[in-house]
């Protein structure tokens, strides 16, 4: 898996050892030390979700809750995070990473429910996104989901909200 780092916008980018050969799909940074990395979950090549404490300098393994490929990872501060990805999965982490607890969203853990995207604007409010034109939000911080309706459907892959109005 690679990851290029930039610290000049982009104008000179370096590469940072991963640790990982797996496909890697998402990256999220909490500040500039912090950020976290999920990728797919191909058999004996490590962990599909790795983590920085050193602004990408290096990237160690955490465990992994499942053994599907992940396509999304989201925190909202060092300890809250979230990561979701194919066959309906949807986890959730209070401990920075160090555990895991599945979260069911009401939605069929079969090959058809894949999750592409997950954001959150506070520790309560997030929306999460797949195929079929799935839309899912969650108000309690992911206790309780209830779909809204995108009008389509064919695959979602991003979704962004500057605050929990305007997305």
């Amino acid at each position: 898996g690679k990851i290029h780092k930039t610290t000049d916008g982009g104008k000179m980018w370096s590469s940072q050892t991963s640790n990982t050969y797996k496909n890697l799909r998402s990256i999220h940074f909490i500040d500039s030390l912090n950020g976290y990395v999920v990728g797919d979950n191909n058999s004996n090549l490590g962990s599909n979700i790795i983590k920085t404490t050193d602004g990408g300098a290096t990237w160690v393994p955490l465990q992994t809750p499942t053994i599907h490929n992940l396509k999304s990872v989201y925190f909202i501060d060092t300890y809250n995070g979230w990561i979701a990805g194919e066959y309906g999965m949807l986890y959730k982490t209070t401990d920075a990473g160090q555990s895991w607890s599945f979260q069911n969203c009401g939605i069929d853990t079969i090959s058809e429910n894949c999750f592409n995207k997950i954001i959150f604007v506070n520790l309560h409010k997030g929306w999460l996104i797949g195929n079929l034109g799935k839309i899912l939000y969650t108000s309690d911080g992911g206790q309780e989901w209830i779909e809204q309706q995108s009008g389509i459907t064919s695959e979602l892959y991003s979704i962004f909200f500057i605050n929990e109005l305007k997305g």
